[in-house]
């Protein structure tokens, strides 16, 4: 009887507990973790050079960050890390996309992976003196004719569509919900003044939040990569780089 009744208590305490909760990437327990990369047009980031890196501290004002652990996602766009990789401060990039903080990423459950969605390398950056919002739109155009954006700081209500309107150089819109989310309306007086107002949405209807100043970027080189997959380096990323075009 008493194997009966310890039996019948680990039932209830396993029912009682439920399927286990996948509230982050940073704490959830294991040695690796599964982690789906995603682009603009919701398709696997498939056999992609993937690498984690995280910022220093150093004597200069700016300090590139440093690519701590490399690998390279499978043809379903799904990347194994080791656990020992993640920290609250790493984020995730390829050489085609722009890199995320990885505690961004949101669990999927039929996928059984973390996902993150990447936007591919910036064209355009938006920005203003003293405003703490950033636009970048990336010249990614797909068959559906979206391109990608990301505005910052705003998690991934940030993440936006954008497409061809008339009246526009580019609309911009992310995941909207009752008194949350964002637009961004692109105009273009001449062929280098191009200016983007956000707006961000509220129970009183759309509230302007930022007028931005917008350039295209010109893309450096990337430097040629010489690091193993899987390996960790101390070596600094130059994945960022960007010029300004006159």
């Amino acid at each position: 009887m008493k194997p009966l009744i310890a039996v019948l208590m680990f039932c209830m305490s396993y029912n009682h507990a439920g399927p286990r909760a996948h509230d982050s990437i940073l704490t959830e327990g294991g040695t690796t973790a599964r982690l789906l990369l995603l682009d603009s047009q919701s398709k696997p980031v498939a056999s992609a050079d993937v690498e984690l890196s995280g910022i220093v501290q150093c004597a200069n004002p700016i300090c590139p960050p440093v690519v701590e652990w490399q690998g390279k996602s499978g043809t379903d766009g799904i990347i194994v890390i080791p656990r020992n990789a993640i920290h609250e401060s790493a984020f995730v990039g390829t050489p085609a996309h722009e890199t995320r903080i990885l505690g961004s990423a949101n669990w999927e459950e039929d996928k059984r992976a973390w996902t993150l969605w990447l936007m591919r390398r910036t064209g355009f950056i938006c920005r203003q003196s003293g405003s703490r919002w950033t636009l970048r739109m990336a010249d990614d155009w797909g068959s559906r004719r979206l391109s990608s954006a990301q505005l910052s700081p705003a998690d991934d209500f940030g993440l936006m569509h954008c497409w061809e309107e008339k009246g526009y150089f580019r609309k911009c819109m992310g995941p909207q919900i009752p008194n949350a989310g964002y637009t961004a309306n692109l105009i273009r007086a001449h062929e280098s003044d191009i200016s983007a107002v956000v707006t961000g949405e509220t129970i009183h209807g759309p509230d302007k939040v930022a007028e931005l100043t917008c350039s295209r970027l010109l893309q450096q080189k990337r430097s040629k990569r010489t690091q193993k997959p899987g390996r960790w380096s101390t070596r600094s990323t130059v994945a960022s780089d960007h010029s300004i075009a006159a």
